[in-house]
């Protein structure tokens, strides 16, 4: 159990993991893109257009994912939130139980 990965760990791994993945993206859409072509770059009127397209898809893609990514963060920071509120609760009672024990 010692050797096993914290939650935090993992996070920290699959961010890395993620950050690697949108600059490989990044990179790709610099360049040519080795991908098919999808109907609105095919619609497009000219290559310039059809790069820009492109561009913008990634970029919003991207914010879509960092937005989604930091939604389920949020959740998460909440939920632990919680539940130190409710440790802390716990403790302040027995704190107080205790005190009273003792008088």
């Amino acid at each position: 159990l010692a050797t096993r990965p914290t939650h935090m760990d993992l996070l920290a791994d699959f961010e890395t993991n993620f950050d690697r993945a949108l600059l490989s993206v990044n990179q790709q859409a610099g360049g040519e893109s080795t991908a098919a072509p999808t109907m609105n770059d095919v619609s497009s009127s000219s290559p310039a257009a059809s790069r820009m397209h492109h561009g913008s898809n990634i970029h919003e893609a991207e914010s879509n994912a960092v937005d989604s990514m930091l939604m389920q963060e949020l959740q998460e920071s909440k939920m632990r939130n919680e539940k130190l509120e409710s440790l802390n609760a716990a403790l302040l009672q027995r704190s107080a139980q205790l005190e009273n024990d003792t008088k």
